[in-house]
C-alpha cells in the first residue's frame, strides 16, 4: 500500500497530509499565530505550590499558570518545589477549555530511533510494534551500551534492523541537545523558553518519514529545503525521497484531500454499510454514538449488528487519529447479545488502533454496554482550526425553534401593549413570520411584520410604531 506525505504551504501555515493509497489517515496543520506548544521545554517559575492537591502552578509566560503534579513516575516519588522558584519542565498537554497547560519534570527529547529521558532512573524500552524478539534483545544490548547510567532511552520502531552507528548517531545528538538545555537553563530566568518543540516539517522527516513511505511531496520550494535540510540533520538516506511538484493542480487537491477533510469535521460519519456514527464532544470528552443507520442486512439482527459494529470499529480507529481527538473518548456501540461477540469487538479495535502513533489505552465493555479508551493529547485537535463555535448557539448546536420564536414575538407584543397600548411592528425572518401566521395568534392590538433578512433566522424584534409608519410591505397580524 502507497504511503504519502503531502505539504501544502500557505501564508502563514503549513499544513501536512499523510495518505495510503488516497486515503487521508492524519492531517496536521501549523500557524504561526497558533503555535504548538507540546514537547516544548521552559524555564518555569513556581506561582504556587499546593501540597492538598499535590501539584504546582507553574508560570512559563502564557496568559494562563500550567499544572504540574508533585507526583512523578510510578514510584510515587514526590518532586519538592516552592512558590518563587525556577524549575525545568517540558509541556506534555496544551492548554484546553478553562485548564492550563500541563508539565513535567522528566524531559523528553525525541529523536529518529531513539527518545532520550535524559532527568529520569536508569531503564530501557523497546517499542512494542518490534516484535521480533530476536531484534529486540539486539536493539536493548547497543542501547544498554550508548545510554548513560543515569538516564532513560526509548528505542522507536524506526530503529528496526537499524545499524549500531545509527542509533549511536541518534543517542549522541539527543546527548547535545541536553547539554545545551542544561546550560541555557542555568542561565535563564523563569519565565522563560528553552527549546522550542521542532517545526512541522522537521517533526514529519523524523516522525513520519519511514521505510514504507513512498514520497513527500512538497509544493513549495522554500518548504521542500526545509524539508531537505531536516534530512541532512536527521536521515540522510531519506533525501531521495523528496520530491518537489511541478503539477499544476494543487497537492491536496490532487490526492483528493479537502474532501476527506470535510468529512472529520462533520458531526456525522456515514459507514459503508449504511450505518453511521455521532461524534459529540464536552469540555472533558468525546461521545461516539453508532447507529445501523439504513442497513438491515441479510442474516440474522445478532449478526447485522456485529458487522456494524465491527465496521464502526474500523472506521473509529481512523476517525481518532485523523480528527487528532484525545482525552477520554467512551464509544456507544449496538448492544450485542454474546460474551464471544463483546471479546471479537475489542480484539478487532485494539489491533486497529495499533496503526495510531499517538498512546491510546483500550479499555473493557461496561456494564452498561459501552467501551472507554483514552488517546494521549499532544495538540488541539484538526476541527479546533478549522472550526469555531456558532455565533448563533454559542456552541450548543440548536437554536430557539421557529415556532418558539413566534410565541415569544406574540408573548412581547402583548407585554408592550399593556405596557403602553399603542401599535407594534414585528421584525423577524421570513420563516419566523410564516411560523406566526400559521399558528395564528388571535391579537387584540393592532400589530404589523416586516421582514428583516439582516436577522438570523430564529431573531426578531417587536418595536412601537406610529399610524404614518404603516407601509403596504407590512403584513397585518393583529386587529386593524
Amino acid at each position: 500500500m502507497a504511503k504519502r506525505l503531502l505539504v501544502e504551504t500557505r501564508p502563514k501555515e503549513t499544513r501536512l497530509a499523510l495518505v495510503e493509497d488516497g486515503r487521508l489517515l492524519e492531517l496536521s496543520i501549523e500557524r504561526e499565530a497558533k503555535d504548538t506548544l507540546t514537547g516544548s521545554i521552559f524555564v518555569g517559575r513556581v506561582d504556587n505550590a499546593i501540597r492538598g492537591m499535590e501539584a504546582a502552578f507553574v508560570d512559563i509566560g502564557l496568559d494562563k499558570n500550567a499544572f504540574l503534579p508533585l507526583e512523578i513516575g510510578e514510584n510515587g516519588k514526590k518532586l519538592s518545589v516552592s512558590a518563587g522558584q525556577d524549575v525545568l519542565v517540558q509541556v506534555v498537554k496544551i492548554p484546553g477549555g478553562e485548564k492550563g497547560a500541563r508539565l513535567s519534570t522528566e524531559i523528553s527529547l525525541p529523536g529518529r530511533m531513539c527518545v532520550l529521558m535524559p532527568n529520569s532512573s536508569y531503564s530501557i524500552g523497546i517499542s512494542k510494534r518490534i516484535e521480533s524478539e530476536e531484534e529486540r534483545k539486539r536493539l536493548f544490548g547497543i542501547a544498554r551500551e550508548l545510554v548513560p547510567k543515569d538516564m532513560a532511552l526509548i528505542v522507536r520502531t524506526a530503529a528496526e534492523g537499524a545499524e549500531r552507528e545509527a542509533l549511536k548517531k541518534d543517542v549522541n545528538t539527543l546527548l547535545c541537545q541536553w547539554e545545551d538545555i542544561k546550560r541555557r537553563s542555568q542561565v535563564l530566568k523563569g519565565p522563560a523558553l528553552i527549546k522550542r518543540d521542532d517545526d512541522q516539517i522537521m517533526r514529519a522527516v523524523r516522525d513520519h518519514l519511514t521505510e514504507d513511505v513512498e514520497e513527500m511531496l512538497f509544493e513549495d520550494e522554500e518548504a521542500f529545503h526545509k524539508g531537505l535540510n531536516a534530512c541532512d540533520i536527521i536521515s540522510a538516506d531519506m533525501k531521495c525521497k523528496l520530491r518537489l511538484s511541478q503539477d499544476e493542480i494543487p497537492l491536496f487537491k490532487r490526492f483528493s484531500v479537502p474532501s476527506q477533510i470535510e468529512k472529520a469535521l462533520s458531526r456525522r460519519v456515514w459507514l459503508k454499510s449504511g450505518g453511521y456514527l455521532i461524534f459529540d464532544k464536552t469540555e472533558a470528552m468525546t461521545v461516539i454514538d453508532v447507529n445501523s443507520g439504513k442497513y438491515t442486512g441479510n442474516k440474522t439482527l445478532s449478526d447485522t449488528i456485529f458487522r456494524i459494529n465491527m465496521e464502526a470499529a474500523e472506521e473509529i480507529a481512523l476517525q481518532l487519529r485523523l480528527r487528532d481527538i484525545g482525552g477520554i473518548i467512551i464509544i456507544d456501540f449496538i448492544d450485542m447479545d454474546t460474551a464471544d461477540k463483546k471479546a471479537k469487538l475489542l480484539d478487532f479495535m485494539r489491533e486497529k488502533l495499533k496503526n495510531d502513533p499517538t498512546h491510546t489505552k483500550l479499555g473493557g465493555i461496561t456494564s452498561l454496554g459501552l467501551v472507554e479508551l483514552t488517546r494521549k493529547k499532544k495538540r488541539e485537535p484538526i476541527a479546533s482550526y478549522l472550526k469555531s463555535p456558532c455565533p448563533v448557539c454559542a456552541g450548543a448546536g440548536e437554536v430557539t425553534s421557529l415556532e418558539s420564536a413566534a410565541y415569544d414575538a406574540a408573548g412581547e407584543i402583548y407585554a408592550k401593549n399593556r405596557a403602553n397600548e399603542g401599535i407594534f411592528l414585528l421584525k423577524a425572518s421570513k420563516r419566523v413570520i410564516d411560523a406566526f401566521i400559521e399558528i395564528g395568534f388571535d391579537l387584540t392590538m393592532e400589530a404589523y411584520a416586516l421582514e428583516d433578512k439582516s436577522l438570523p433566522t430564529h431573531e426578531y424584534t417587536v418595536q412601537k410604531i406610529a399610524k404614518a409608519d404603516i407601509t403596504d410591505k407590512m403584513t397585518p397580524i393583529g386587529r386593524r
